[in-house]
């Protein structure tokens, strides 16, 4: 059992997530820089409506500093520490980030799969050492809740699903590894969800409440808090870097009857507040199906006729107000790339919008088949945009895999490097690597 998550970390704060059992009492977690000192302990209690979850927060850390910790509990006799982790706060000033970007862990513990996703997750904690990672961005589909179907899914069926995908040991240690921001997809309600959707001839919103509140208990509590509830995206800052993860997911309508969507009205002015405020500072969006990408089956993505105006908006929004320096982040579709999209506003010179996707850690892969070209459109404001034709040097869907990132803030670029998740070749060897200026 997964114990200890490494969540959110700022330069003065930590987010420890921790889980015990009802015959474990308190949580306590000791920290301390790693470089030794005394002991510091906080013990927050371990309720049986969060499934015994909680989050301790940290605070009074020292910027750009490892620390350890180890969490026990109060009815452990005799006191031991059951899991240790590790991590290090941000730095107080802007510079360069390393940070690696996954999506779709399929951890099912069948007799096929169960060495995969050992191997998958031992690879991962080799990247984050060797490329100095400062945080993991898991990019959706965390778990895979809806296979195999599940006629009536209620909470403790999901709570089950993360202690089974958390428990393995070594994805535990990456857990405990290095900080971890995460972001939910529709596997972690059911395939294609939105909230006009049906499950197994039932309507979405009779099982999405079950599948929310696990997903808050298990990855969203260690997220950033940045937005009051039920608010599920959030946006951090890392070496003067920033970040905002879409929520693309609980927000979602599909039909037309509904004006579709795929983020709701505040979200969207929360989102567009954010790249003003932004604008000209290098910066990530995490979503969790790819924006800037076109693809053939289009009904569930950014580019599907549907949420087509949302997008432009969004699109135009960039054009209008000059935002560059703009890179999205993102998974779902069992391949991995790197996209760009061209936006020549009416007026002012034009943008490059990039996209990286990586995509899965374990589970099938897909092929370039699932990409198309299409012409140039123009938003409601008069830009006009385009995704470019893919090239194949910077497309990879043979594997599993799991991309890392270093953004180089003297040169102003991003290069970044995919991996192989379950190759055991030391050192690893990139299958696909690029660099472009942000």
């Amino acid at each position: 059992m997964g114990y200890l998550i490494i969540g959110h970390v700022s330069d003065t704060t930590a987010r420890i997530w921790v889980r015990g059992e009802k015959k474990t009492g308190d949580a306590k977690l000791r920290y301390r820089p790693s470089s030794g000192g005394p002991w510091k302990t906080e013990t927050t209690a371990l309720a049986p409506h969060l499934d015994y979850a909680a989050v301790i927060p940290l605070v009074g850390l020292t910027p750009a500093t490892g620390y350890e910790c180890e969490v026990s509990y109060a009815k452990a006799a005799p006191a031991k520490a059951v899991r240790a982790g590790r991590f290090t706060t941000a730095p107080s000033a802007p510079g360069s980030l390393s940070f690696i970007l996954a999506s779709c862990n399929y951890s099912k513990l069948g007799f096929l799969t169960a060495k995969n996703v050992d191997r998958a997750w031992t690879r991962i904690g080799q990247l984050a050492d060797s490329a100095q990672a400062a945080f993991m961005i898991h990019c959706g589909d965390q778990v895979y809740a809806d296979l195999p179907g599940v006629p009536d899914p209620d909470l403790p069926y999901y709570q089950r699903e993360y202690r089974n995908a958390w428990r393995r040991m070594a994805t535990a240690r990456v857990l405990a590894g290095l900080p971890h921001y995460m972001m939910l997809d529709d596997h972690e309600i059911f395939d294609a969800f939105a909230n006009d959707a049906q499950y197994v001839g039932r309507p979405a919103q009779q099982i999405r409440d079950f599948a929310l509140e696990a997903y808050r208990q298990y990855q969203h509590f260690h997220n950033p808090q940045t937005f009051p509830p039920p608010a599920l995206y959030y946006s951090f800052e890392h070496s003067g870097v920033h970040f905002f993860a879409l929520d693309v997911r609980s927000e979602r309508w599909a039909k037309e009857e509904n004006d579709p969507q795929m983020i709701g009205v505040v979200q969207m002015r929360e989102f567009k507040d954010w790249l003003a405020a932004h604008a000209a500072e290098p910066k990530f969006v995490v979503t969790s199906v790819p924006f800037v990408c076109e693809v053939r089956d289009k009904g569930d993505k950014w580019c599907g006729d549907q949420f087509a105006p949302q997008r432009g908006e969004i699109i135009g929004f960039l054009a209008e107000n000059g935002i560059g320096r703009l890179c999205f982040l993102t998974g779902d579709l069992h391949c991995s790339c790197h996209a760009e999209m061209r936006v020549t506003p009416a007026a002012g010179p034009a943008l490059t919008v990039h996209e990286l996707m990586s995509s899965p850690i374990n589970q099938a892969t897909s092929g370039i088949h699932s990409f198309v070209d299409r012409p140039e459109r123009t938003t409601a404001g008069g830009a006009r945009y385009a995704t470019l034709p893919l090239d194949l040097a910077q497309f990879y869907g043979e594997h599993s895999n799991v991309m890392t990132l270093l953004f180089d803030r003297a040169a102003g670029r991003l290069d970044w490097r995919l991996y192989r998740t379950k190759d055991d070749a030391m050192p690893p060897v990139p299958v696909r690597a690029g660099s472009f200026a942000l």
